[in-house]
């Protein structure tokens, strides 16, 4: 039954039919450890996903590489900065700034997206991440460009959130809804 879901769903999407397994493979082997018969034996007690590692089954995905090149860094550059607000959408300077800043700091867009006016010290001129993907907090120095950039931001943005939205407390949570309109 998993070989032929996961080829069912490789006809759409490969790369999704490969995340939708790995995700059953986490959840079986959670339930293996969590779930146990009156004796003290796990419930599961083998995971099913593993028959697409035994007949090689997993589909070759090849990574994203999403970077801008440096020969597409200069018009990138310019159509970001003439992003500007109008009376129809209000959110383009967000995105700019946005975009800016994970270009200049290198962060994760989501690490950019969850940023709080608590973690940005104008005074220092510093930015602090919470939490990163290695589990420990990272402060950056801000260049006289970042620190300009949110000095504005927080005209704009006085609340709670650097870059304010309709996610899950005032977060922006998906920054690509924004710029693919």
């Amino acid at each position: 039954m998993i070989a032929k879901r996961h080829a069912k769903l490789g006809e759409s999407s490969e790369a999704q039919a490969n995340l939708t397994m790995r995700f059953m493979r986490a959840l079986f082997n959670f339930a293996a450890g969590q779930y146990e018969d009156s004796k003290g034996h796990s419930l599961f007690i083998e995971n099913p996903v593993k028959c697409l590692s035994q007949t090689r089954a997993w589909y070759r995905v090849e990574r994203k590489q999403t970077i801008i090149k440096p020969h597409d860094l200069a018009p990138w550059y310019k159509a970001v900065m003439n992003l500007k607000n109008d009376n129809h959408i209000r959110t383009r300077e967000t995105v700019r700034d946005f975009l800016l800043l994970v270009l200049f700091t290198g962060l994760r867009r989501e690490e950019a997206a969850q940023l709080t006016w608590n973690n940005v010290d104008l005074k220092a001129r510093t930015l602090t991440v919470i939490d990163t993907k290695n589990h420990q907090d990272h402060t950056l120095p801000l260049s006289d460009f970042l620190y300009e950039l949110l000095l504005r931001r927080k005209k704009v943005a006085p609340g709670k959130s650097v870059f304010p939205g309709e996610g899950v407390g005032g977060i922006w949570w998906n920054p690509e809804s924004k710029w693919q309109r």
